[in-house]
């Protein structure tokens, strides 16, 4: 009956009035956020150090000015703040952010109270198409099982066996890459190059998958994989939808939504075919449980002898493990900007 009757208002109306309301109640909505955190939260944060801000703007101004180097920008204020010095920035609609560059106070959020700090639904939200509800997108107990698990996975001698195989051969033809590379005296890319590496190992690890991302580079083709475009555009996509309140119209308007719809599905087809394909090849072998980290999560049983995870737990789980290993690991390496020569 009111859903009737508000149809029926809105289909009368003049199209200038509905964009007018729609951005009144929107303007409202943040006012009445902006308030209310203020409230809430300004014995907690009012002596942090900040960026310029403006009430109901909070320091969009200046991030706007620095949106393509974000980190640069986030850097320097540091620098000014001074070393170990926790600041904070607002924008409008959003959370408001904490900037936290001291050991003490990573070890606080990330061990010590852990479980004090979630990351909870609006996060949950911006990343579930990628992460689902592996553990960079949950909290409390789903979170607690999922690093449980994990601890019996990574273990000294699972990575001596599996997991250091699939390092050395994927360093094998690295190296060759670089070899060839010096004899000839050319530019790479070593950034990218390192990102291949990674996604090769942590994708064969997860999945007991082969891109074959060197492979191809190897053989001269410098184009992105299929997984790899796809895995990159939707880190790409979601991170900007933490800083931006109208996210959901930004992606429609620019064509993110369908590329992101486009990159959910190559990723998940990806994903659920090798799981389908790794039950098709292990039924009745006797054989789960060895090797990838599927087959060891596949391997896992409840109380009732039942599988602990389904296809899409399995699905959110590793690809979580991939997203972690293959970013931070090639992160590592890279000790200098590229292109950089051999």
């Amino acid at each position: 009956m009111l859903l009737d009757a508000l149809t029926t208002t809105l289909g009368d109306a003049n199209p200038y009035t509905i964009v007018l309301s729609a951005g009144g109640s929107i303007l409202a909505i943040i006012l009445g956020k902006y308030i209310y955190d203020v409230k809430r939260g300004h014995s907690t944060w009012r002596n942090l150090k900040s960026p310029p801000s403006l009430p109901l703007l909070g320091s969009s101004i200046p991030l706007v000015k620095n949106l393509d180097r974000f980190f640069d920008w986030a850097y320097e204020f540091d620098q000014h703040v001074g070393e170990g010095v926790t600041w904070t920035f607002r924008l409008p609609g959003l959370p408001r952010y904490f900037i936290i560059n001291s050991v003490e106070g990573v070890e606080h959020v990330l061990k010590s109270s852990f479980l004090d700090f979630e990351k909870g639904e609006t996060f949950h939200e911006w990343f579930e198409p990628l992460l689902g509800d592996g553990i960079f997108n949950s909290d409390g107990k789903a979170w607690q099982l999922q690093r449980k698990a994990a601890a019996h996975i990574f273990t000294t001698g699972n990575f001596r066996t599996f997991f250091m195989s699939v390092f050395e051969e994927n360093f094998s033809h690295f190296n060759r890459i670089l070899s060839q590379t010096a004899d000839s005296g050319t530019v790479i890319d070593l950034h990218h190059l390192l990102h291949r590496s990674t996604l090769d190992s942590f994708v064969k690890i997860a999945f007991a998958g082969d891109l074959k991302c060197l492979e191809t580079y190897a053989a001269g083709n410098e184009s992105p994989v299929p997984f790899m475009t796809a895995f990159d555009q939707m880190q790409e996509i979601l991170a900007q939808r933490s800083l931006s309140p109208a996210w959901s119209l930004v992606e429609h308007f620019t064509g993110a939504k369908r590329t992101l719809k486009e990159n959910v599905k190559y990723i998940d087809d990806f994903a659920y075919g090798l799981i389908r394909k790794y039950k098709e090849e292990q039924e009745g072998t006797g054989l789960v449980g060895k090797g990838s980290m599927l087959a060891r999560f596949m391997a896992m049983t409840g109380d009732d002898g039942k599988p602990l995870y389904n296809d899409r737990e399995l699905r959110d789980v590793l690809l979580n493990m991939v997203l972690a290993g293959r970013d931070t690991t090639a992160q590592v390496y890279v000790i200098c900007q590229p292109p950089f020569r051999i």
